[in-house]
């Protein structure tokens, strides 16, 4: 999860005139970001890519305005607009063949609220790509990142009863789809 505190301090710094603090930003973001990237993406490389057009976009609008609300719903917003222009140059999605190539997360497990839910995850991972955008982003936020109802709310900005919403269509549908 998000260190909050040193998120906070890294911003000030930056705010400040100490650019060097947004190492930072990206040591705390990085791997969330590559990860969130990475299931949106066909290959490892193109999602190394994406990720760090997201932390160029980032700094380059951190020095032409020196305020953001709520950093960690702006770097996903970036990311999520970064995935939008790659698809819109490409107009087709492909998911890894080789799931041993999926960044690992060794806390996964624990993210997940119940047995069920991981083992439909671990099963639907290769499923997402057929369920819509909005239900592929609550998963992977909700069951990957393990981002709580109201910070998925936040990044989306949506209300957190339509987050709950999403997430519990999106696991319905991968139900259907794995056959559970």
């Amino acid at each position: 999860m998000v260190d909050k505190k040193r998120e906070h301090i890294a911003l000030l710094k930056i705010r400040a005139g100490h650019y060097e603090a947004f190492s930072d930003i990206y040591d705390i973001y990085s791997k969330q970001i590559y990860r969130y990237v990475y299931f949106k993406v066909p290959t490892k490389e193109k999602a190394e890519d994406i990720t760090s057009d997201v932390f160029l976009k980032c700094w380059e609008y951190i020095n032409k305005h020196n305020t953001i609300k709520n950093f960690q719903a702006f770097i996903y917003q970036v990311a999520r607009n970064s995935i939008a222009d790659f698809y819109k140059k490409i107009k087709e999605l492909q998911l890894p063949e080789d799931l041993e190539s999926v960044p690992s997360n060794s806390s996964l497990a624990h993210n997940i609220d119940n047995m069920s839910d991981w083992q439909i995850l671990d099963k639907g991972i290769r499923e997402l790509g057929k369920i819509n955008g909005k239900w592929q982003e609550v998963v992977v936020l909700k069951h990957i990142e393990g981002y709580s109802t109201k910070e998925i709310s936040k990044i989306l900005d949506e209300s957190s009863a339509n987050v709950r919403v999403l997430i519990h269509r999106a696991m319905e549908k991968l139900k259907e789809i794995i056959g559970e």
